[in-house]
């Protein structure tokens, strides 16, 4: 199982060729569109512990019982009906995985590792520490650094202001392990 809520459509996965049985996203980070979505691929063997489970699904709105009569029925263009999709956020998955498959994933893996690797750098370069204890750990899709000592939350909106778009925030685990402040981008 992968936890790809970064990662899908911007790292490399290759859920058949290594064996992943489940793998999660969320519409809002590589993929490119609007929060709202949950996505969830699962593979053959996934779908057999499903269907071989021995107790009931606890949450109605998670149980793949309901919901794979309606992707079977959308597969074979026939009209279904569980509840109301989000259908503006599924036409702008449409539109974003229609431009994902034209770019190409490979393409698209090197353009991300490519700018991560020149966002890093320049983290690097203001002498801010990151996160992640080497480089060879750290996600192409997440940057994770430090605030420089003496600058504070304040300095997002200055960032902000620039034209980039940062998301600030503050790990739990990251709070009783520093008392630095750390920000979190692209």
């Amino acid at each position: 199982m992968v936890d790809g809520v970064c990662s899908v459509a911007g790292e490399e996965l290759r859920q058949e060729e290594w064996g992943v049985d489940l793998a999660l996203t969320a519409s809002q980070k590589a993929i490119g569109v609007p929060p709202g979505l949950a996505l969830v691929m699962a593979g053959p063997r996934a779908m057999q512990t499903f269907r071989s489970r021995k107790h009931p699904v606890g949450n109605y709105y998670a149980d793949w019982t309901e919901w794979l009569p309606i992707m079977q029925a959308y597969e074979a263009r026939r009209p279904s009906y569980f509840g109301t999709p989000a259908v503006n956020l599924v036409w702008a998955l449409n539109i974003s995985l229609a431009q994902i498959l034209a770019e190409g994933m490979d393409a698209r893996f090197a353009r991300h590792r490519e700018l991560s690797t020149a966002f890093k750098a320049a983290i690097t370069a203001l002498e801010m520490a990151q996160v992640p204890v080497s480089p060879d750990v750290a996600a192409t899709t997440l940057t994770a650094p430090y605030y420089p000592a003496g600058v504070n939350a304040s300095l997002l909106a200055h960032i902000g202001a620039a034209g980039v778009i940062v998301a600030g925030g503050l790990h739990p685990r990251i709070v009783t392990v520093t008392s630095e402040l750390a920000i979190w981008g692209p």
